[in-house]
């Protein structure tokens, strides 16, 4: 799941952004009634703040969960052909390092080194075109869920879990969240 690790930055910019836009959107013209003597004293409430771990969101929620079973279905066969070209390469290894002749069986070894390079690259970005193409609306929907969410709590900053050594943990919204994309997807029969 590869594509996940941009998404803390992705989430953390879309959140702001849209809690920024709305936010001006509601507020209120300001009118001038005061006084050069009267000295203005208006005192904004301090920000609200939310932890998250997006990545257990997308992928705890149930239909998350629900795509990333698929994919693992779909790229079973692949990831098993990829275990046993990787314990080739195993047992080549250990036959070179135990002969004093590194000959044909390093040359064999060196391709099979490239080969299977070249096909986990291949596989990698197969299962990352699919996690993207497949999460894309559920990344959608908890976007949305977040930004209600923020508003209708007050918060004005959302934070991805990983950025913080410490935080106390009311702050952490992930299963509230997670409880809110579950009940925005249809039922399943």
């Amino acid at each position: 799941m590869k594509f996940l690790s941009i998404l803390p930055a992705v989430l953390a910019v879309f959140i702001l952004t849209a809690c920024q836009a709305e936010s001006a959107q509601d507020a209120k013209p300001e009118t001038k009634t005061e006084t050069k003597t009267e000295a203005k004293t208006d005192v904004s409430p301090a920000p609200r703040m939310a932890i998250i771990s997006y990545r257990d969101v997308l992928t705890r929620c149930e239909p998350g969960a629900k795509i990333v079973g698929e994919i693992q279905n779909k790229f079973a066969d692949q990831r098993i052909q990829m275990g046993l070209l990787e314990q080739d390469i195993r047992k080549l290894q250990d036959e070179v390092r135990g002969s004093a002749v590194k000959g044909p069986k390093a040359t064999l070894l060196q391709d099979k080194i490239q080969k299977f390079t070249e096909e986990d690259q291949k596989f990698r970005q197969e299962v990352s075109l699919e996690e993207n193409q497949r999460f894309a609306p559920l990344i959608e929907s908890v976007n949305k869920a977040l930004v209600a969410y923020a508003k209708e709590k007050g918060i004005s900053t959302i934070q991805e879990r990983t950025a913080f050594i410490f935080f106390e943990n009311s702050l952490d919204i992930t299963d509230d969240i997670i409880k809110r994309v579950n009940q925005a997807q249809p039922a399943q029969p």
